[in-house]
């Protein structure tokens, strides 16, 4: 498995502060700030379920694992999960689903969860 975030970081926006959103999520992600093309992207790679237990309380908490399932089935693609979460949102702790542009101005947190059993990790992550 193999868990892939991403965020690009704005000119206006604080290193320090989009880290702390991811991590409000992932809270094992460790994050490296890279450049791609001239912008400056802050990234993790996570390579365990268990990197996703935060996450999935949140799902539990807010109520919203049947949203988030629907999410996650619209956004498989071979053996990839591709979903966004709104990076403003994820500052304060919380989790709300984001299209990958427009929604939000300062962007989205983008996920790629890749396993060879994509519909499995779904399941996990929208159970009790």
């Amino acid at each position: 498995m193999i868990i892939k975030i991403s965020s690009i970081l704005n000119n206006t926006e604080d290193k320090d502060k989009v880290e702390k959103a991811i991590k409000n999520i992932f809270p094992t992600a460790s994050i490296s700030l890279v450049n791609k093309n001239g912008e400056k992207y802050l990234e993790a790679e996570l390579k365990n379920l268990e990197d996703l237990r935060k996450f999935k309380t949140l799902l539990k908490i807010r109520k919203i694992r049947a949203a988030a399932k629907a999410i996650f089935l619209k956004g498989i693609e071979g053996k990839k999960i591709t979903f966004y979460l709104n990076k403003q949102v994820a500052s304060v702790g919380q989790v709300s689903f984001s299209e990958p542009i427009g929604e939000s101005p300062l962007g989205p947190i983008k996920v790629i969860i890749e396993n060879d059993d994509p519909y499995k990790i779904i399941d996990w992550l929208t159970s009790e």
